[in-house]
């Protein structure tokens, strides 16, 4: 062979070598290179030659069940963000932030008066002394974040200041809060010192030996009470030191003969209970929370001496803004009382409270705006003179209206694991008094702020980009789909289950076909098999069919066939194969598939080219799907009326097609040998490979699975003339 034409084989080969034989961009220094010609990507990295950058994930606000109230998997940006995939950065929808859009912003950043929590956060901080609750086993946990409000504010973003509040003046026969203490360590013991906790704020160290006042004292220090009073409910009535004195000429050794009486005098309602807490701020050990007892809402002390049960009990005044007898300014956090109340001390006398808790003069009707209970209510009379509100007004003279109540999308636990409790304006709104309509936050909506805006809602091309339906997570859920096939899945139907609670509240977006995204703004772009695989096979199905014959005056039967949720019309139980394969690819779902018609042998039918012939013999419908890649839904067959009258088919319990050869091969975006374009819906094929008709020959199908039988790149040919 002349050295020249040798030369051009050898050339030809290197070119073939490089084109077959090296991945894709060199996998761009993003993976490696295994099998035939196939980058496996390292972390954060994807695509066909690994130049695709993923971005974070993180469970979906909002997604399609994939079973029963199985949702909310884990998503790139969360479902609240597009994907830069240059730079793995997720641009989240505005209220969201987070690398994975995988927090809720926090409204006004709180105003500056509150923190900004999650759930679970928020959960564990709950004041001791109140019921304390675990909330990390539902789906929201870390995703929904919310104001934790600074003392003196209130509100959704803390952006209202919190009223005086007090004692109704007009109200009777209610009692102060009472709560009992009883200390048996004794007074010598180093490990007798310990703090108090009230609503967060501790008291300064206790020892064994403080006495009545001293403790008073301590108490009324703390911010959140103003006035308590402190007794030593001795036996002897004269102890007067908190823990037991170890004397055994008194007889106390174990149990203290004193019981500690604290009655709150301006903190009303039913109360958070005093904490217990070692000096340093740790919990108590074992033996020493045996030896130091509180006891409230009712429980009982006994004391050493002469065995006395001391009863606490819970407060039962009202601790209501401006004590039911004043207006709220929520900008000033001022009450504006009511005609004949001023401010009191807490006990029904004049005082610098500003709780509008003491009446002037002799009351003698109800408050009103023009007339009694604002003619929105109904007045109680003589003695309380108080309004009972009609449905949708509230406040003391019944002036104000009440907003709608929604699931509260940010708050604390009420049982383990349960939150999202009903509240006006669901913690998402503002409520305008004067209307009785909220104002929400930004991308919440609804009457009662329960609802969650769909993404784009904003955007020129409207809702979902203009390609999609907003619908809520239960109607997500009936667009489940699963290879291509509709799924019975539900979400929420079960009442009041806790980590379904978003059923009618979170919404996404459920996009038209030929469209994905969280917005519905990307296009999809065509799959198909990876050509450059082998030893793999399409998916052949069959269906077995029986005709017995009419009986009198029958109908001749008919027949249709279902894949993906697209059926064929009614057909004859006579349809030739050729006629069965064009009404099988009219289908949006089906490109092409071969039809064959064999007895139960395996060999070609011997009856007439027909689907159930007339012939009083099985015959078996075979399907092969020469271009629906992988392991494909079974066919499913609908019976038409005719076939009650003596055609019998021979199929499993749910009238699907028999899968005789599982589809093995690759369903992949661009066929894994190209990069989607989402703006457009078109994949940009890698060098050699393009556009097939599904079955590895070339087509205009636009997903990368035909391989180019020439191919020669330029970076890929060395010249050494």
């Amino acid at each position: 062979m002349p050295a020249r034409a040798a030369w051009v084989v050898l050339l030809l080969s290197s070119v073939a070598l490089s084109v077959h034989g090296h991945c894709p961009n060199f996998c761009n220094g993003h993976g490696r290179c295994v099998g035939p010609n196939k980058c496996q990507c390292f972390d954060a990295w994807e695509g066909g030659d690994c130049s695709i950058r993923r971005c974070p994930f993180d469970n979906a606000w909002a997604d399609v069940a994939i079973g029963n109230d199985v949702a909310h998997q884990s998503a790139e940006c969360s479902n609240r963000g597009v994907c830069n995939h240059k730079t793995g950065v997720c641009t989240c929808f505005r209220g969201y932030e987070g690398l994975a859009c995988n927090r809720m912003i926090c409204p006004d950043d709180c105003n500056g008066h509150g923190r900004c929590r999650s759930m679970r956060y928020h959960a564990s901080r709950m004041p001791e002394g109140l019921p304390r609750y675990d909330y990390g086993m539902v789906w929201d946990a870390d995703l929904i974040f919310g104001c934790a409000c600074d003392k003196g504010w209130t509100g959704y973003s803390c952006a209202l200041r919190v009223a005086p509040t007090g004692d109704d003046p007009m109200t009777t026969g209610q009692v102060d809060e009472i709560q009992l203490l009883r200390c048996d360590l004794d007074v010598l013991d180093t490990d007798a010192a310990f703090t108090l906790e009230f609503r967060e704020d501790t008291t300064v160290a206790l020892s064994g030996v403080t006495t009545a006042a001293e403790l008073e004292a301590a108490l009324e220090e703390l911010p959140s009470i103003r006035d308590v009073s402190v007794s030593y409910e001795s036996s002897t009535g004269t102890v007067t030191t908190l823990c037991t004195i170890n004397e055994p000429s008194l007889g106390v050794t174990a149990t203290s003969s004193n019981v500690v009486k604290i009655t709150f005098l301006s903190e009303f309602g039913d109360l958070p209970d005093l904490v217990l807490h070692n000096v340093d701020g740790s919990a108590f050990s074992a033996a020493k929370t045996a030896k130091v007892h509180l006891a409230s809402a009712g429980g009982t002390l006994t004391r050493a001496g002469d065995g006395a049960t001391l009863l606490s009990q819970s407060g039962t005044k009202e601790d209501a803004p401006c004590s039911g007898r004043g207006f709220w300014n929520t900008l000033t956090g001022e009450c504006e009382c009511y005609t004949g109340y001023m401010t009191s001390d807490g006990r029904s006398n004049k005082g610098s409270r500003a709780d509008c808790g003491f009446d002037v003069d002799p009351i003698t009707s109800c408050p009103g705006v023009e007339i009694e209970c604002s003619g929105n209510g109904v007045c109680s009379n003589h003695p309380e003179y108080r309004c009972t509100c009609n449905a949708g007004y509230t406040g003391g003279d019944c002036s104000e209206r009440v907003c709608p109540s929604g699931k509260a999308w940010f708050g604390a636990p009420t049982a383990l694991h349960t939150a999202h409790h009903l509240a006006e304006c669901s913690n998402k709104g503002a409520c305008d008094r004067k209307t009785g309509t909220c104002k929400c936050q930004l991308h919440f909506e609804g009457e009662a702020c329960h609802r969650m805006v769909c993404p784009a809602k904003t955007s020129p091309l409207g809702v979902c980009s203009g390609h999609g339906a907003c619908r809520k997570m239960a109607e997500m859920a009936e667009n489940a789909v699963t290879n291509g096939d509709a799924t019975p899945f539900s979400y929420g139907a079960t009442p009041n289950k806790a980590s379904t609670w978003d059923w009618d509240s979170v919404y996404g977006c459920v996009c038209d076909e030929g469209f994905q995204g969280y917005d519905c703004s990307e296009r999809v772009c065509p799959k198909g098999d990876d050509v450059t695989t082998t030893g793999q096979e399409d998916e052949i199905q069959s269906i077995s069919c029986r005709f017995v014959g009419l009986s009198a005056g029958g109908t001749s039967p008919t027949f249709s066939l279902k894949f993906r949720q697209h059926s064929t019309p009614q057909l004859p139980h006579t349809i030739s194969a050729s006629g069965l394969k064009a009404a099988l690819e009219a289908l949006p779902s089906i490109t092409e598939v071969v039809v064959a018609y064999k007895d139960v042998l395996g060999a070609p039918a011997a009856g007439p080219d027909e689907a159930c012939p007339s012939t009083n013999s099985d015959n078996i419908i075979f399907l092969w799907f020469k271009s629906e890649n992988g392991d494909v839904p079974p066919v499913t067959v609908t019976l038409g009326s005719g076939f009650s009258n003596g055609v019998e088919l021979v199929l499993p319990s749910n009238m699907g097609a028999t899968e005789e050869r599982k589809g093995t091969t690759e369903n992949a975006e661009c066929s894994g040998r190209g990069i989607c374009d989402h703006e457009t819906g078109r994949c940009a094929c890698f060098p050699g490979f393009g556009s097939s008709n599904g079955s590895g020959g070339a087509g205009g199908r636009g997903d990368c699975g035909y391989r180019e039988p020439y191919f020669r790149h330029k970076s890929e040919v060395h010249r050494h003339w």
